[in-house]
């Protein structure tokens, strides 16, 4: 009797369970899975997309940014936005003194300014000096005074196995010349200690160490992982008077609640990937449109450091405008229109400020500049069309005098006041743009 009521019992909770479980949504989760696998899948191809479409920009604007400095100052005046003393070039400041002196007295004024006598080691360095120098005698740490013949830099770096730039049949010694100068051609020429030259001392620029920015690739291993159950008996209980183990009803009951747990996790993992790839995607994005802020800012600035263009170093920036200091002479007409070909003008001055920077690139040497009365004697005129009468002049005393009535152009003379001359004479000359747009 007991054995056939428990059959019963089986037999009527085996259909009550199967039906009940069969009638469950199974269909509409699976798909509803489905449609979420999908949506991540396509979160993450627009995600993969994003980045990297950002990350070819950011790469781009990373080749062609400049390297941080300190403050906008020292983005315009990497030696001192405090004074203009010191010039820059290639990771260098330069101070070219302005008064003559002894090999040893050069020495020791660099080492009140915290530097050397200048220690030149590379073509380019020296490019740059010629270009600095002509014209005239520059002193450089370099001497054989302990032991004749055997030159060393004052910074203790290697002569023999180093750059060299010597003139033709130097050095000679030509009665005790111990010392290193550049000559006025800018070659190298020893000569005695005592003599007088201008002096070269140079130092590193101020500024912060390159800042690199690395673009790092996570990725998140997500894994899924089925437990079964300890045990082997499933006991079920009805009522309170019937506690009777149900074998059979395992398989229903296991198969239910493992399958139920895989498709709810699945789902849930879909929905938890879908919000890691959407805050990934946003994070990213957020990050590398304020690192390309950056990178423009960066590169805004690079045109303040080199207002004149950071591709050619052969012009000078000076309060709104760039010049250009030839090196090979020419006719003042020559002039003229090398300096068209260059987009500019012969340099025209208004004022004392830019007499002043004129005369310091240009001492002990003529050039030519944008005045000419060679339309109708004694009626002077600036090639910009400026009045010549009501505007600064620094005319040589006795100048201009028109001697043997042929001096019809003006140019800078050796100590820096104007002169006139034949135009047909061979000057140096200068020239000057508006900076580029």
């Amino acid at each position: 009797m007991e054995e056939e009521k428990m059959q019963d019992d089986f037999r009527t909770y085996k259909e009550r369970s199967y039906l009940n479980f069969t009638r469950r949504p199974v269909f509409h989760i699976c798909i509803l899975l489905m449609v979420s696998i999908l949506g991540a899948a396509v979160f993450c191809i627009v995600a993969l997309s994003k980045a990297t479409t950002l990350s070819s920009e950011l790469s781009e604007l990373i080749d062609e940014s400049p390297k941080p400095r300190m403050g906008h100052d020292y983005e315009l005046f990497p030696c001192n936005p405090d004074t203009r003393e010191w010039e820059y070039h290639s990771g260098k400041c330069y101070y070219f003194s302005l008064q003559k002196t002894n090999w040893m007295q050069a020495r020791d004024d660099c080492a009140v300014r915290n530097s050397k006598l200048v220690v030149i080691d590379s073509m380019p360095e020296q490019n740059f000096l010629m270009t600095r120098t002509r014209n005239d005698r520059y002193w450089m740490g370099l001497t054989d005074r302990d032991a004749e013949g055997l030159w060393r830099w004052i910074d203790g770096s290697s002569y023999y196995s180093g750059f060299t730039y010597w003139k033709p049949g130097e050095p000679n010694n030509s009665g005790n010349e111990d010392c290193a100068h550049l000559w006025g051609s800018g070659e190298w020429n020893d000569v005695y200690c005592s003599y007088l030259c201008y002096y070269i001392c140079p130092l590193w620029a101020c500024g912060k160490q390159e800042e690199k920015f690395e673009n790092k690739s996570k990725m998140v291993l997500l894994g899924v992982y089925e437990q079964e159950e300890d045990g082997d008996r499933v006991y079920l209980a009805e009522t309170e008077e019937a506690k009777a183990p149900r074998t059979a009803d395992r398989f229903f009951l296991r198969w239910k609640w493992s399958s139920s747990f895989l498709v709810y996790g699945l789902l849930a993992l879909a929905y938890l990937l879908i919000i890691i790839l959407l805050g990934l995607l946003l994070s990213n994005e957020s990050k590398f449109s304020s690192e390309a802020k950056k990178l423009h800012k960066q590169l805004e600035m690079s045109k303040e450091l080199f207002p004149c263009g950071s591709r050619s170093r052969e012009w000078e920036y000076f309060d709104g405008r760039c010049y250009y200091f030839s090196l090979r002479k020419a006719t003042w007409h020559t002039a003229k229109s090398l300096c068209a070909e260059r987009n500019s003008s012969l340099v025209v001055i208004h004022d004392e400020a830019k007499q002043n920077f004129l005369e310091s690139r240009t001492k002990n040497e003529r050039y030519w500049i944008g005045l000419t009365d060679i339309n109708e004697e004694g009626q002077w005129r600036w090639i910009d069309g400026i009045s010549y009468l009501n505007n600064y002049k620094k005319w040589r005393q006795g100048e201009p005098n028109d001697h043997e009535t042929k001096e019809d152009c003006a140019q800078i003379h050796e100590a820096g006041e104007w002169n006139d001359v034949p135009c047909n004479f061979q000057s140096f000359y200068a020239c000057e743009k508006p900076l580029p747009s």
